[in-house]
């Protein structure tokens, strides 16, 4: 059995190690792009954002792990000023963005096909996240919450 490892760095140490068994396509993509994330300079964005904070990509780490069973359509996935990070999919006519905060709390935002909108914090990311994005992929309009 392969296994991949992933640390997770803070300052000079190593903070932790988690393993990955297999990591799928879609894991390894959007890890991808947690990592690049993770080579902005300080100041990315000309206005003094600290780079990806701790917090943030451990949380964003945990998520898309947690998200790898289900390998939901590929997110975009943007740095938030502060040092956080943000996912966001549209998938047919909704949209759906996850915004991981540099203390590793979250948030999320819907828009359905009719333009409503929906958010709010993200409390059981286990339940929570799930749920929203079988509500992304499937085609009824409203998020269980």
């Amino acid at each position: 059995m392969s296994l991949a490892a992933r640390r997770i760095r803070q300052g000079p140490q190593w903070s932790g190690v988690t393993l990955i068994d297999k990591p799928s396509v879609w894991q390894r993509r959007v890890l991808g792009s947690l990592l690049r994330l993770k080579q902005l300079p300080q100041s990315w964005d000309s206005y003094g954002s600290p780079q990806l904070q701790y917090g943030a990509e451990a949380a964003a780490a945990e998520l898309i792990a947690s998200l790898a069973v289900l390998e939901p359509p590929l997110p975009h996935v943007a740095p938030v000023p502060g040092g956080g990070v943000q996912f966001e999919w549209e998938y047919r006519d909704k949209s759906l963005e996850i915004e991981v905060q540099p203390d590793g709390s979250m948030e999320y935002l819907v828009v359905t096909e009719t333009g409503e909108a929906g958010e709010g914090p993200i409390a059981q990311k286990h339940t929570q996240v799930p749920l929203l994005i079988r509500w992304l992929t499937a085609s009824h309009d409203r998020p269980n919450r």
